[in-house]
């Protein structure tokens, strides 16, 4: 089928039972050390693509007889792990070793293709002892090792009789899929070496607790992430396979990253892009982990989250048909907090919450009735529906009193038969709630199979793997001879893509068996209520690209199109692929500059009157790389003079003098929103133009991500005689949604342009309803105070209001601030000291402070601010000093800058003091405020308290990652500052904005004192370097450990101000 026409069709014959067999190979029974026998049966199952042939193959865990639980005791037999081809061949067989406990919490392991070669590798934790076996004419052969992993003679060196690892060397592990051969092994982050105590207890049981799973850390290629403790120490780490090579991308401990953050993770994960920011979070229970390592948010009991603790059910998935992105259902442990919670998946705010003061073992999210959205139920109150007894739908209904009495199991859910809605899953049945009975119906019992893991009774695995978005449910038969594939033989009249091809799903059945196993959801919504539109084809399908190793052809005519003293823009034609060209890459001299999707790229951080090589190639979506086109050029010399003819290009030599090139940087096209006409209130002097929804989202479809992925349409409103305002009508619900960060409607008007960001109202108007007016007015300064007024003259004064449905609204968003630009003309005297432009931000009450972000922009004609919330603002012109500068004349203007704009202050009104040193917090106040950064404060360092003056600084910086923290999760506020700590904090401030070049340490090479830096802080200075913003003087040094003096600071502030405006 293409569409809705049939283009090609075959023949086949069923088979004649509704299940594929995989025979397979059962282990031998085994003896242990203390002479306890032991024997094996089929256990969980994950699938993977082994050999690349199209087909997908099992990976099937073997479990001992004697496996334990982590809070038990026994010696157990090794776990093993068989890899089959559906036809039933065995291409491997890896027996962990005995010092590997074997249970449910241990050796989780993760089917994926981590190097995009179109074969799965398999990614496992290992121990001396581990060792891969091969087959004799398709038999195992204990004969044929393919490898070992460490000493095979410490095989059980380190397990104590209790069954517990006790030391010992710990290992991660990759192994190829189709051979068994490993292919790389490395050191775990997180021995237990001798210590369970660090854990939370001394008998193995909180140490023993360990995760799994796959996510697209970076947006674009997959990594493991391994997780060690929940239930009050935390870790987890991430690895990627680079070259044949595991790398370590970061790690997370709650020792270090918060203690906080204890006690919330679950006996399961769940991975999705929760912040729509192109990359996969970590959801581990009441804990959310960024793409990055750093905590999203945790259910603390601050803004709107209700505390969490640890659990062992959870459900990730798109629950809601009128909610944008997903929503997470759980169930936790600890009875003082919720025993069922239903939250948003991207801020953590808890939408409905359930209290029955009861530890909470079971419960499902599925969509089970004919009401919009799902249903979800638990094992909370036996009787009190408002304690959490009852059936409930997402949109708050109680559907029905007691979810027992309906005969709901609390364990998977699944598509099997033809309807949109959810069968459920458990033991051997899988059952259809009926709405009209009231009752559960048996579809089918899987006869002669069993369930795993005890009264969990899961499937060895639930996924989609044939090819229809039905699932099939994978089960071990009685004696373990088998396993089954059971597949539904029910027609439907639905055409859904498979689900593999579904993100959320793939890297659910990646996680399913870690642990407590859970069932796999899909990103996106699906039920009978949208039948109508499922039908018709109108379902957001992902866009899917299959690997290949064809490369893209090289760049055509590259070129320069522009060069300066520091910078030097490049252009080029488009590469083609047989794909898609993802992107390109440009070096400077072999070292990697910087990717951009587009046709041009400004290389800046170069220095005057030299020669520089330039390679630009083309890398598609699979990764392959073109060949590089390259080009030379030399940088223009500080002292050039446009008379004397010398060409800016890679010639030193004198020539003809040739005009400037016509090709300007590629400007990314902004799509204009169509709008109606304005309506003039000649009472008013308001003019109205009115946004349509749709106008503005298929303007969105068709607009062009710029190099950061942020796509911009232009809203703008014709200049009318006698406007004294202008306003703009848009749904509400354009701005309210929490995951449109990357989407900004740019308002322009005669008297201001507005930057408005997709998320600007998402913290405070979820409802997404109604009409928002912003609204741009014109004012004069003559009804201020005598001292405000003066200052402000006759310079533009504007007025910024937000309503929602006419009535007026505050707008306070940390995580969405608007850039406002406000067109100015200055006098020939206000150019000479344009630096001294400033903004004030004029109250209700007619007071006035500066805006710290305020600033002319020469390049554009424009007053400059971010400001995260509405109000009355005008244009000054201020100069500020102090009376002891006398001999700080290399940084004079600086700290006057600074100064008039509210950045730094004195310590007096006549004194700067510039060669005191300040401490951490102080250079973290100064720098949130000069950068205009800001965040939700999740939580704060051990050593700052609420009242301190500085909390909220050091909070956001936390936030954002600028402040790390030195050690035990305590910020040292108090503590001097070093000239090393600050050049780092400032360096990953500038990197937030997006206007930090990245640097590498042969940047440092003209630094007289970088064998002073820490290995920590060499990036990050290498990048200020390279980026013009140190060494303040010419003496090529920076005093990395040095006390970092208030002088110091401030040049440095400067120069980061200077950095971000000029590069807007």
């Amino acid at each position: 089928m293409l569409g809705n026409s049939v283009i090609g069709s075959d023949e086949t014959t069923a088979i004649d039972k509704n299940y594929i067999s995989v025979p397979v190979q059962k282990p031998a029974d085994g003896v242990n050390r203390k002479g306890e026998t032991y024997t094996y049966s089929l256990n969980d199952a994950s699938v993977g693509d082994l050999d690349g042939d199209g087909e997908y193959e099992i990976i099937v865990k073997w479990y001992p007889s004697n496996a334990i639980d982590s809070s038990q005791s026994g010696l157990t037999g090794p776990t093993i792990f068989d890899a089959y081809k559906l036809d039933g061949t065995l291409l491997w067989r890896m027996n962990m070793g005995l010092n590997l406990t074997s249970g449910a919490h241990y050796n989780q392991f993760l089917v994926y293709d981590f190097d995009g070669d179109g074969r799965s590798e398999v990614f496992v934790k290992t121990a001396d002892g581990t060792t891969v076996y091969s087959t004799t004419n398709g038999i195992f052969d204990e004969n044929k090792i393919i490898c070992r992993i460490g000493n095979p003679d410490d095989n059980g060196k380190y397990v104590n009789d209790d069954g517990k690892i006790a030391g010992g060397p710990e290992y991660i592990s990759i192994f190829d899929g189709e051979t068994g051969e490993v292919i790389d092994t490395i050191d775990y982050e997180f021995p237990v070496n001798y210590n369970p105590e660090a854990w939370g207890d001394g008998y193995y049981n909180r140490s023993d607790r360990f995760l799994a799973a796959v996510a697209y850390l970076d947006g674009k290629t997959p990594s493991a992430v391994f997780g060690r403790g929940y239930y009050e120490r935390t870790t987890f780490v991430a690895y990627k396979l680079v070259d044949g090579k595991l790398v370590t991308e970061w790690i997370f401990d709650t020792d270090k990253d918060g203690k906080q953050y204890m006690g919330l993770g679950n006996h399961n994960l769940s991975v999705a892009d929760v912040d729509n920011d192109g990359c996969d979070e970590i959801i581990a229970g009441a804990l959310t982990l960024d793409n990055d390592g750093t905590v999203l948010y945790a259910m603390d009991g601050q803004m709107n989250r209700e505390k969490g603790s640890h659990g062992d059910a959870m459900h990730v998935g798109a629950f809601d048909p009128d909610v944008e992105g997903l929503q997470v259902f759980s169930v936790f442990e600890v009875p003082s907090v919720a025993s069922m919670q239903y939250r948003d998946a991207a801020t953590g705010e808890t939408l409905m919450s359930f209290y029955a003061s009861k530890d909470t073992g079971r419960g499902v999210a599925a969509n089970i009735t004919s009401d919009p959205g799902y249903e979800f139920w638990g094992t909370a109150d036996l009787e009190d529906v408002q304690k959490g007894a009852g059936l409930y739908n997402v949109k708050g209904k109680i559907v029905e009193n007691d979810w027992r009495a309906l005969g709901l199991s609390a364990n998977f859910a699944l598509y099997w038969d033809g309807d949109l809605h959810h069968e459920l899953l458990d033991d051997i049945y899988i059952t259809k709630y009926n709405e009209i009975t009231k009752k559960c119906d048996v579809i089918i019992e899987f006869t002669g199979c069993v369930s795993n893991n005890g009264t969990k009774a899961t499937p060895s695995l639930q996924a989609d793997i044939l090819g229809d978005w039905r699932e099939e449910v994978i089960m071990p038969s009685e004696d373990s001879t088998e396993l089954r594939i059971y597949s539904t033989t029910i027609p439907t009249e639905y055409r859904i893509y498979t689900l593999m091809h579904d993100p959320v799903y793939r890297l659910g059945i990646a996680w399913q068996n870690v642990a407590y196993n859970q069932p796999p959801h899909i990103s996106f919504y699906l039920g009978e209520d949208i039948r109508d539109r499922v039908l018709a084809g109108g379902l957001n399908t992902p866009k899917i690209y299959y690997t290949e190793k064809i490369p893209p052809t090289a760049p055509n005519n590259l070129r320069i199109a522009n060069i300066g003293r520091t910078d030097v823009t490049l252009a080029w034609d488009a590469a083609t692929d047989n794909a898609m060209v993802e992107g390109y890459e440009i070096y400077v001299n072999g070292t990697l500059h910087g990717r951009t999707s587009g046709l041009s790229y400004l290389v800046t951080g170069l220095s005057s009157g030299t020669e520089y090589t330039f390679a630009v190639n083309a890398y598609d979506i699979s990764g392959n790389r073109s060949e590089a086109a390259v080009i030379k050029g030399r940088t223009e010399s500080a002292k050039t003079d446009s008379s004397t003819g010398k060409s800016p290009g890679g010639s030193s030599r004198p020539i003809k003098a040739q005009p400037t090139p016509s090709l300007a940087p590629a400007i990314i096209p902004k799509q204009t929103v169509k709008t109606s006409e304005p309506v003039i209130n000649a009472a008013t002097g308001e003019a109205l133009v009115t946004v349509g929804k749709e106008n503005i989202i298929t303007a969105f479809e068709n607009s062009i991500p710029d190099e950061k992925g942020v796509k911009t349409v232009i809203v703008e409103i014709p200049e009318a005689e006698g406007v004294t305002s202008y306003a703009a009508s848009i749904d509400a619900s354009v701005l309210t949604n929490v995951r449109a960060a990357n989407e900004r409607i740019e308002l322009k008007t005669p008297y201001a342009t507005l930057v408005l960001p997709g998320n600007m109202l998402s913290n405070s108007y979820s409802a997404n309803a109604g009409e928002i007016i912003i609204k741009i007015g014109t004012s004069t300064a003559d009804d201020l105070s005598g001292e405000i007024k003066t200052a402000v003259g006759n310079r533009p004064v504007v007025e910024l209001g937000l309503y929602l449905n006419n009535k007026p609204i505050e707008f306070d968003n940390p995580n969405a601030s608007v850039l406002v630009k406000i067109p100015y003309v200055p006098t020939e005297e206000e150019l000479k000291w344009h630096e001294n432009i400033i903004v004030l931000r004029i109250d209700r009450s007619g007071n006035a402070e500066p805006v710290p972000t305020g600033w002319y922009n020469p390049a554009n004609g424009m007053v400059e601010f971010k400001s995260d919330n509405f109000s009355k603002y005008a244009i000054a012109h201020s100069f500020k000093t102090f009376e002891d500068l006398d001999g700080y004349d290399w940084v004079r203007k600086e700290i006057e800058v600074l100064a008039a704009r509210g950045i730094i202050k004195g310590t007096s009104p006549a004194t700067y003091k510039p060669a005191d040193n300040l401490t951490r917090a102080d250079f973290v106040l100064l720098l949130t405020r000069a950068l205009g950064l800001n965040a939700r404060i999740v939580s704060n360092f051990s050593d700052v308290y609420p009242a301190d003056y500085y909390y909220d600084g050091m909070g956001i910086a936390k936030a954002l990652g600028i402040v790390k923290g030195t050690g035990g999760n305590m910020g040292s506020p108090r503590e001097t500052i070093t000239r090393q700590e600050m050049m780092v904090m400032a360096a990953r401030a500038l990197r937030l904005t997006g206007k930090l070049d990245e640097g590498t340490p042969e940047d440092l090479a003209g630094i007289t004192d970088r064998e002073d830096i820490s290995d920590y802080a060499l990036a990050d200075i290498a990048s200020l370097v390279k980026s013009g913003i140190i060494p303040e003087d010419q003496n090529s040094s920076i005093r990395p450990l040095q006390e970092a003096t208030r002088a110091e600071a401030a040049k440095l502030l400067y120069m980061l101000c200077k950095k971000q405006i000029l590069s807007e």
